[in-house]
């Protein structure tokens, strides 16, 4: 019986890695599918219950994701990265205010976890607390400096308060780090050309055309 229990444990292993290999891909569905394959093998299998509400919240199956994630949290409270995609799932529903207790939980548990200031800094800006969440940005860039998305996100609340030289500095600094981050080229280009410097804004308009001729933004 506990060489049977071990096979089945690592048949779960292997649909929650098979799960986590096709969401990196994109393939949500499958990878839903995967992780509920790990979880009948293993009901009790954490990661698989905080993987799967990860990839039902970004299939927009906003409550389902709460629940994984929940469940999650119940075999393992501490689990911060638990805590963080519940947060995530609240506040794509909308419940800004449990999304933001979510978060905190997170932090309890993981304070310099880089990714939850970051989603921290997304959910201030978005309720208009744009002095927070720039904070809440320079935190997680000062724990991830290599993270364009994060640096471009510190740019357009910049942008938002009408600093214009400071969210420029945000999106070169984005593009100098991941140069085919298209929207943090598109941003540049645009506060560039609101700087009057248009020839720049125009080149950093012809990169994005060049890598994605069908970018919406990629026109100045």
């Amino acid at each position: 019986r506990m060489k049977l229990s071990a096979r089945r444990h690592a048949s779960a292993g292997y649909y929650n890695n098979r799960g986590t290999v096709m969401a990196r891909h994109g393939d949500r569905r499958t990878a839903i599918a995967a992780y509920r394959d790990a979880l009948a093998l293993k009901p009790d299998y954490v990661e698989a219950h905080n993987n799967l509400g990860d990839a039902l919240r970004e299939e927009g199956d906003y409550i389902a994701a709460m629940e994984s994630c929940a469940r999650a949290l119940e075999l393992r409270p501490d689990y911060a990265q638990a805590w963080n995609n519940l947060g995530n799932a609240l506040k794509d529903h909308g419940s800004y205010e449990a999304a933001m207790k979510s978060y905190v939980k997170a932090l309890r548990f993981a304070p310099d976890y880089a990714e939850v200031h970051n989603n921290l800094g997304n959910l201030f800006e978005k309720q208009d607390q744009l002095d927070a969440a720039i904070a809440s940005y320079r935190r997680a860039i000062a724990l991830q400096p290599a993270d364009a998305a994060m640096h471009n996100n510190l740019g357009n609340v910049y942008l938002h308060l009408g600093q214009l030289e400071e969210a420029a500095a945000c999106y070169q600094r984005a593009v100098e780090i991941e140069p085919r981050l298209l929207q943090a080229q598109s941003n540049l280009g645009d506060v560039l050309t609101k700087l009057d410097r248009p020839e720049e804004g125009l080149a950093c308009a012809q990169r994005v055309l060049a890598l994605d001729p069908n970018f919406p933004e990629g026109h100045l």
